[in-house]
């Protein structure tokens, strides 16, 4: 997928014609990217490597020699919160994206970007508005979270205990800490394009990476809100859950109180002295039961009355 600028906007062009001086977009493979590395003149070489090491974000951009290159971990429309990885290749007449993974599942975006033929689409605004379309889809993520979690603020709220809530719960949170490294990368990558220290933008074009940047930063600083608003997610069904355990040992608590003094009365007259004339008695045995219905009677009384039963 290669397009080249001209007097009346971006043209589809076969990579193999494309002449110096002429500014294009490129979506590549990593096959394609490494047949072409040549005219393309991009440091494919040292994007692997920086891929091959153990950090997932935070890459950040590179730039030199008026160019600048960058890796990318985006959201893989096909599975929740898996990862493609796509790295970004800016120069004063090219723009190359390459899949690291050679899916080419971002294409259609950049085709989006291109094929509306507007007027004045100039190659800083087709990066920009790139690149801003993965802070869409973040927010739409972010948004979703946001949605899971008022229902679950609701449903605690309502006394709704779920049984997976905890999971739900440390799911959303792994969800977010991404979602924040996410947006923290497109940041670092739109203030470093912001500064345009290698000259890469027209002065009167780079300004569209602040509106990039500050939007990115806003996405990060909404996403660890959403995070603090979690812990007290988390803190409101803990308590939920400690309440529901206090309830429980009330009723055993209330319950052992009744027959302590039931143990005591049988107890007394389990000792079986000689001389205890309710051994001998007629109604001894009625007179007992009747005692024990009293205090019981007496007690649940008393704990109705404090408002424990």
């Amino acid at each position: 997928m290669f397009y080249v600028e001209d007097a009346k906007g971006w043209k589809c062009a076969e990579i193999a014609k494309w002449k110096k001086g002429e500014t294009a977009v490129g979506y590549f493979s990593m096959p394609e990217a490494e047949k072409y590395q040549e005219k393309l003149k991009i440091p494919l070489e040292e994007a692997k490597e920086k891929l091959a090491e153990p950090v997932r974000f935070g890459s950040g951009m590179h730039m030199k020699e008026r160019e600048a290159w960058g890796l990318l971990f985006l959201f893989d429309n096909e599975h929740q919160f898996a990862w493609k990885r796509l790295a970004v290749f800016v120069r004063q007449d090219l723009l190359a994206l390459v899949e690291m993974g050679g899916e080419r599942r971002g294409q259609e975006q950049l085709a989006a970007v291109l094929d509306g033929q507007r007027e004045n689409l100039t190659l800083e605004r087709v990066v920009y508005e790139y690149l801003d379309g993965f802070l869409q889809q973040g927010s739409a993520r972010l948004q979703k979270l946001e949605g899971q979690m008022l229902l679950m603020e609701q449903s605690l709220v309502e006394g709704e205990l779920e049984r997976g809530l905890n999971r739900e719960i440390f799911r959303q949170k792994c969800q977010l800490s991404m979602l924040k490294n996410y947006f923290g990368q497109f940041a670092a990558m739109g203030a470093l394009l912001r500064e345009n220290e290698e000259r890469i933008f027209w002065q009167e074009d780079f300004a569209y990476f602040k509106v990039f940047t500050d939007r990115a930063e806003r996405l990060g600083s909404n996403t660890q809100m959403l995070c603090e608003d979690l812990i007290h997610v988390r803190e409101a069904l803990d308590a939920a859950l400690n309440y529901d355990l206090n309830s429980i040992m009330k009723v055993f608590t209330v319950v052992t109180t009744i027959f302590l003094p039931l143990s005591l009365i049988t107890g007394w007259y389990g000792m079986n002295f000689a001389n205890m004339p309710e051994l001998s008695w007629r109604y001894g045995y009625p007179a007992a039961a009747l005692l024990a219905l009293l205090v019981v009677a007496g007690c649940l009384i008393f704990f109705k009355r404090k408002k424990l039963l």
